[in-house]
């Protein structure tokens, strides 16, 4: 007969092993999936080194970054606050560049690692680090909760669930491309996932006020990386309601309740009193960040926060479904709708992460934690706290104007830990087993594993960046995971390659250009247009990856209809799929970069090119890829087959 405490012991061992093995997983995949940055860094050491420039300005006794003025600046006649690569997202003060970004990286990390080695800290490892400090902290959170009040989940459930939290909080998308953005966003995450772990320890038996006070430092750091977790101090105020709750329902009274407040009130008070002191060193106003002085390609909104914004944001950030393709690797940023009025930018690879990621829906479940009381109502309030960050965090996001995939870990800020601790909920509700269990465990493990193979071919399509630092990885796991639709096609006998249309082109449009025949994705598109040179003349042009090019103006009847044959590269799969292994190589080489089209038999254009990938099996006829300035992009004319 096995003792209790041999068996609590093995029970250990199993729990810290399932949960280990994902989280080593977890933490591999994230500096695997940030060494992708080394090539970028090495070729842009400016825009990937913003942080390390700031702490050789520290070590230098001013707060400015080591960078010299851009010489274009010195031009005479030239704007000091235009924009040049050079200065990306910095802000210009009294001819010093600044960082508007928050400096707690910098301080945290980047300036110890330069004292400590007397080396620069590329910036893609430190987000790595942040982001992998953060998920543990987040793993070693779950834990705690398995031990305290779920000692019954098996470790399979333990695996999954920590692999779940690691996966779908959106950064294997995200660190294959770490700037100063990204570095500031990942802090961020780090610091409020310890302040989740912090609350929690502050809501058990004794020292509740050192717990506090390291919670109340978190949140301090957090803001000191971005500024919308200012909204997310209100978190602190979960374990002392918390507290009150138990003590009023206990027999030993009131604890030391001004010790408490302090412990709350004063690391993030002395944290925020800081950035006041620096913004006034910098900028001689404690309340400005540095956005006043930044340089930009373009203006700053008019109106950066509006209600009017929020409809659309919350679609981006959590219902916009991808756009799905045949071919791997299958998602492509969602489909934008209009932009709403005084929006200052195109949304940039947006993905809604409910829509995306479903297994975070079973957030949902955690209304069941609302139940509980006395002691049990701990992982209530986590879930409440968790709850407050989504929404305290998120919220700002909501009404700003300009979506981008960098803030979804902002917009998702405790998302994570809410489904997991749905996915616990759903567990204990069918604990008896049974045909339910099974139904409810085979649901969640179907939206488990959508959510995963989205993050990895998301992360993989994220401006082709795998693509091309892996391109015969790439290329081998394309070839394999394209069968399914090569099988697919040959049972429908779809077919592929040239087009032919019936066109009249419009009289009235001179010296515009029209689309004719789009293929690819967005900013990914190869796009063969029409320019309108006058009344009697016309040229065919083309946009695809090497940039845009235009055939010889020649002459054409607007009043006549025209047959026109068109070949391009991407009127056929993409040159991974095995579609092509049935092909002489000379032949598939000739038929994937060749661009041809003829006007009533005469080729008019011709050249050899590369083309971007096709995302669909027909191409858009007469509709261009939707822009900022051009969101309806539209062929006026008639045409007819395809």
């Amino acid at each position: 007969m096995v003792n209790a405490p041999a068996a609590d012991l093995g029970s250990l061992r199993r729990d810290l092993f399932a949960m280990g093995a994902a989280a080593l997983i977890c933490v591999s995949l994230y500096f695997a999936i940030a060494s992708e940055n080394g090539v970028a860094y090495r070729s842009k050491p400016v825009t990937y080194n913003h942080f390390n420039l700031l702490v050789d300005g520290f070590l230098s006794g001013h707060l400015y970054m080591n960078l010299a003025l851009d010489p274009e600046k010195l031009l005479p006649g030239h704007n000091l606050m235009r924009y040049t690569p050079r200065e990306h997202d910095t802000s210009l003060y009294k001819g010093r560049y600044y960082l508007y970004f928050g400096v707690a990286p910098a301080l945290i990390l980047f300036l110890p690692s330069k004292v400590l080695t007397g080396l620069d800290l590329p910036q893609y490892w430190a987000g790595a680090l942040f982001v992998s400090v953060g998920y543990l902290f987040t793993v070693g959170l779950l834990g705690r909760l398995k031990r305290d009040f779920f000692p019954w989940l098996s470790p399979a459930v333990l695996f999954a669930s920590t692999l779940v939290l690691g996966l779908v909080n959106g950064w294997p998308m995200l660190l294959s491309r770490v700037g100063i953005w990204e570095v500031c966003v990942s802090s961020a995450y780090c610091f409020s996932c310890l302040a989740l772990y912090c609350v929690y320890g502050a809501m058990g038996r004794g020292r509740s006020c050192i717990w506090l006070a390291a919670a109340s430092l978190c949140i301090g750091l957090a803001i000191g990386s971005r500024p919308n977790f200012l909204f997310g101090a209100a978190i602190l105020l979960v374990p002392l309601v918390n507290l009150r709750r138990a003590e009023r329902a206990g027999p030993s009274g009131n604890g030391p309740w001004l010790a408490r407040w302090c412990a709350v009130a004063v690391p993030v008070a002395c944290v925020g009193a800081l950035l006041a002191l620096y913004n006034y060193e910098r900028f001689g106003d404690p309340l400005e960040l540095g956005t006043k002085y930044m340089v930009l390609y373009r203006p700053n909104p008019l109106h950066p926060f509006s209600f009017g914004y929020a409809g659309f944001n919350t679609y981006m950030y959590l219902l916009a479904p991808a756009h799905r393709s045949p071919w791997f690797p299958f998602f492509n940023p969602s489909p934008m709708p209009d932009l709403p009025k005084n929006y200052s930018v195109e949304p940039e690879d947006m993905y809604g992460v409910l829509s995306n990621m479903p297994i975070l829906m079973a957030a949902v479940f955690c209304l069941w934690y609302a139940r509980l009381r006395g002691e049990a109502s701990r992982p209530g309030a986590l879930v409440g706290a968790a709850a407050l960050l989504l929404l305290a965090v998120g919220g700002p996001l909501i009404v700003y104007a300009g979506a981008n995939n960098r803030y979804i870990p902002d917009a998702m800020c405790g998302l994570p830990v809410l489904a997991v601790l749905g996915i616990w909920a759903v567990e204990k509700k069918f604990r008896r087993g049974g045909a339910p269990q099974l139904a409810a465990r085979a649901a969640l493990a179907l939206l488990a594993a959508y959510s995963v193979a989205f993050v990895g071919c998301a992360g993989i399509q994220r401006d082709d960046i795998f693509k091309h630092i892996h391109p015969g990885a790439y290329r081998a796991i394309a070839h394999a995971l394209d069968y399914p639709s090569y099988w697919y096609d040959r049972v429908r006998g779809a077919t592929y390659g040239p087009v032919t249309l019936d066109v009249t082109f419009p009289r009235n449009s001179v010296t515009k250009n029209e689309p004719l025949v789009v293929t690819g994705w967005g900013p990914l598109s190869d796009v063969l247009f029409a320019r309108y040179v006058d009344p009697s003349h016309l040229q065919l042009g083309f946009v695809g990856p090497g940039g845009i090019i235009l055939s010889k103006g020649f002459e054409i009847d607007y009043a006549k209809p025209h047959r026109m044959n068109i070949s391009m590269g991407s009127l056929y799969p993409p040159r991974e799929s095995p579609f092509w292994d049935f092909l002489a190589i000379e032949d598939a080489d000739i038929l994937s970069h060749t661009l041809s089209v003829a006007i009533d038999g005469a080729t008019r254009f011709k050249f050899r090119t590369e083309f971007f990938d096709a995302v669909e099996r027909r191409p858009e006829l007469g509709r261009g890829p939707p822009s900022v300035v051009d969101k309806r992009w539209v062929f006026t004319g008639s045409m007819t087959g395809g």
